[in-house]
């Protein structure tokens, strides 16, 4: 009998410290994530004329529908892009042939722009909605003729993303 009181005062005893061992604690946890915007190009260098351009073309005074890749946009924001060429005219052995003359397409827009030189030109007319891994066809459209001095025309662009 003595044993039965024992453990009882014990457990009497001990049962406050169960109670202690079942405390609980909160945390609160904040994530941030940082507005995100890339391009790329999967096209390097894009050759508007072959080496000899043809008859039909240069009697057309234009080459349309050039193809120039995609640019491949990554972004968690709305977005908008601006093209704009390295210089106002062509390098190259040509003369110095207006960038003007090569007007640039980014689907979907649906219409060529004509390069300003180095002022960054709007490709999108408005927002374009967030997006992951989307491709859009680049196309370019050349405008050149029988007064256009045989050689070769060279110019950089530079396409922005921003929101």
């Amino acid at each position: 009998m003595k044993k039965i009181i024992i453990l009882a005062v014990m457990a009497i005893l001990l049962s406050p410290l169960c109670a202690l061992a079942a405390t609980t604690g909160a945390a609160n946890v904040t994530l941030t994530i940082p507005p995100i915007m890339d391009i790329t190009l999967d096209a390097g260098a894009v050759t508007v004329f072959p080496a000899v351009a043809t008859l039909t073309e240069l009697t057309a005074g234009q080459m349309t529908g050039i193809a120039g890749g995609n640019i491949i946009v990554n972004t968690n924001k709305t977005w908008s892009l601006s093209v704009h060429a390295s210089s106002a005219t062509f390098t190259g052995t040509g003369n110095n042939k207006a960038v003007s003359a090569l007007q640039v397409e980014v689907a979907p827009a649906g219409a060529y722009i004509a390069l300003n030189g180095a002022t960054d030109v709007p490709v999108s007319a408005a927002l374009m909605p967030k997006e992951a891994a989307v491709a859009h066809a680049v196309l370019y459209q050349f405008a050149a003729g029988y007064l256009d001095s045989a050689g070769t025309y060279i110019t950089t662009i530079t396409y922005t993303i921003a929101d």
